[in-house]
C-alpha cells in the first residue's frame, strides 16, 4: 500500500510538472493530493518498520550489556512504546470528528487522516508481537544458567 502511495504521488507530480511547464496549465489539486499521499505513505511505513522491529533505538549501551539484561532493556523499551502509541489512539479518533473538507479537492479530511488511528493500532499489534518475542528470548536466556553473552547488532 505504501508503494502504491509513492507511485501515485510520483506520477501525479510528474504529470503536474509536464502540465505546468509544457502546457502552461497546472493541476490545482495535485499538491494537495501529494501531501495526503505522503501522509499515508509515512504512517504505513511506520507501521511496517514497527512490524520488523526496525524502529529507531539507541543501542550503544544495550549492545554492550549481557544478553539477558540487553533483552530486558529491549522489552522495557517495547512496553514504553506500546503505552505511548496506545495513548495516541483515542485522541486521533476524536480528532477525526473535528475535521472538515480539504481546500482544493473538497474531500473530508477525516478520510485523509483516518490512517493515523489505523496505523497506531497496527503499531500496537506489532509491538505486542515483539513483546511476546522479547519474553520468549528472556526465557531462552534464563534457561541457559551461568552463561553471559553480549548481544551484537549488525548495521
Amino acid at each position: 500500500m505504501g508503494m502504491t502511495c509513492l507511485f501515485v504521488m510520483f506520477s501525479v507530480m510528474i504529470v503536474n510538472i509536464i502540465s505546468r511547464y509544457l502546457l502552461y496549465k497546472p493541476i490545482p489539486w495535485s499538491d494537495e493530493l501529494c501531501n495526503y499521499l505522503f501522509i499515508w505513505m509515512s504512517f504505513l511505513a511506520s507501521a511496517y518498520v514497527m512490524g520488523n522491529d526496525g524502529h529507531v533505538r539507541v543501542t550503544a549501551i544495550q549492545s554492550r550489556l549481557p544478553q539477558k539484561l540487553g533483552n530486558l532493556v529491549h522489552l522495557v523499551l517495547d512496553v514504553i512504546m506500546l503505552v505511548m502509541l496506545a495513548l495516541y489512539i483515542g485522541p486521533s479518533f476524536r480528532m477525526l470528528s473535528k475535521l472538515r473538507l480539504s481546500n482544493m479537492m473538497r474531500v473530508p479530511l477525516g478520510f485523509v487522516y483516518a490512517i493515523m488511528p489505523i496505523c497506531f493500532i497496527l503499531m500496537c499489534i506489532h509491538i505486542l508481537i515483539n513483546i511476546i518475542k522479547d519474553v520468549s528470548r528472556l526465557k531462552a536466556v534464563q534457561a541457559m544458567p551461568g552463561t553471559i553473552h553480549t548481544t551484537t547488532t549488525t548495521t
